[in-house]
């Protein structure tokens, strides 16, 4: 059999076009309905828009939440941490560098770190100190030997 003879049943003198795989009259009446909806939408959107812009210009009640006159409560977001944290270094410097009571009642005070520390060493030394020294468990030294 030949290749041209199975395709010789069919006719090729035809000439035109498809008329079965698009229908005109179906996608001119789904466009002009599409047109159709968007222009609906443009023009409900406008009324809308309209509405809610005359809404607004009358007078509303304020809501206790949009004063922002008022304070919040605690805790507050810090504003400025770096000035913040300047002033309480320098509070807790001039408490650790001066003398105050911390209990007048008990007789207990606060006193600058250097001079507590000497006290210490001066008694430590003089073996006035009521409790024995602790003893340091850690690293030791090349020449020191661990006392147990």
């Amino acid at each position: 059999m030949d290749k041209h003879s199975i395709n010789s049943n069919a006719s090729h003198d035809s000439k035109g076009h498809e008329t079965r795989d698009a229908n005109i009259r179906a996608i001119t009446i789904f466009g002009l309905v599409l047109a159709g909806l968007i222009l609906a939408t443009f023009i409900s959107m406008n009324l809308l828009t309209g509405f809610f812009s005359k809404e607004k210009k009358s007078p509303a009640k304020i809501s206790i939440l949009a004063d922002s006159t008022k304070d919040f409560p605690e805790p507050r977001l810090q504003v400025l941490p770096v000035q913040d944290l300047q002033k309480i270094r320098k509070e807790e410097e001039v408490w650790l560098s001066s003398y105050g009571w911390v209990d007048r009642q008990a007789g207990v005070v606060h006193m600058p770190i250097e001079d507590a520390m000497q006290i210490l060493v001066e008694k430590f030394s003089a073996g006035d100190y009521p409790h024995p020294p602790p003893k340091i468990r850690g690293r030791v030294g090349v020449n020191q030997k661990e006392t147990a």
